[in-house]
């Protein structure tokens, strides 16, 4: 499966229209995550068979802005969740943390976002979602922040057979997030900033060689 990378946006229809979602990455941050998302996903191929559903810390009042902008920047195409919306390859649906969202299964209509009711820890109720739903093919990566929210999430994850990513503490800009998950066990690979992509790409390019 070639990966390839994009700078612009151009004609998304062709790019990823026909790709089916096989995979899900789910992304938490807290405290100075939202300029790290933004780097991963500007360098993240468009052509991955997946979606991604990230929680962030942001005011729901300037989400919608801050996605807009933020699409312009990205081969991938991004949304600010919303309730009932359906999971699509090649998209990023973006939600705050004072309105988290998490993932459930519609019978044939596929996975869709739907409103978190029970928001204490919005990161670990994503990824346990996620992983019920995808399972194997839940890819989880926690960004910097701090708290220890995401760290049972990920333990969701690998109980599912699925993999975990943490941002190397060294390159965040609050640590304590990504270190409760470290040395809890749960976390799979700890990756340095600039090479969050690269990780997520090898990983499900190495599940796609398995399979065929």
């Amino acid at each position: 499966m070639k990966l390839g990378h994009y700078d612009v946006k151009s004609d998304l229809a062709e790019r990823y229209g026909f790709q089916s979602l096989e995979y899900v990455i789910v992304v938490g941050t807290t405290l100075g995550g939202p300029n790290t998302v933004i780097n991963l996903m500007s360098k993240l191929s468009p052509n991955l068979p997946a979606a991604v559903v990230a929680v962030q810390e942001i005011s729901p009042k300037i989400l919608p802005g801050f996605v807009k902008k933020f699409d312009e920047h990205t081969p991938w195409r991004v949304e600010a969740a919303k309730e009932g919306t359906i999971l699509e390859q090649g998209a990023c649906y973006i939600c705050s943390h004072n309105d988290p969202f998490v993932i459930g299964m519609a019978g044939g209509d596929g996975a869709f976002l739907k409103k978190n009711n029970s928001s204490e820890q919005p990161l670990d109720e994503l990824f346990k979602a996620a992983s019920d739903v995808f399972e194997q093919n839940t890819i989880g990566v926690l960004l910097t922040g701090i708290g220890d929210d995401g760290k049972n999430g990920f333990s969701s994850i690998k109980q599912k057979f699925g993999t975990t990513i943490a941002q190397d503490t060294e390159t965040c800009v609050y640590p304590n997030l990504t270190q409760c998950a470290i040395e809890s066990g749960v976390v799979d690979h700890v990756v340095d900033v600039n090479n969050l992509y690269q990780q997520i790409e090898a990983i499900i390019s190495s599940r796609i060689e398995e399979n065929n």
